[in-house]
C-alpha cells in the first residue's frame, strides 16, 4: 500500500490501500 500524495481522509486511504497497485 503507497502512502497518497494528497492528505485524505482514513477512508480514502484505505481504499488506496486496498486498491491493486499497478
Amino acid at each position: 500500500c503507497k502512502e497518497p500524495v494528497e492528505p485524505l481522509t482514513l477512508d480514502e486511504i484505505a481504499d488506496r490501500c486496498h486498491a491493486p497497485d499497478e
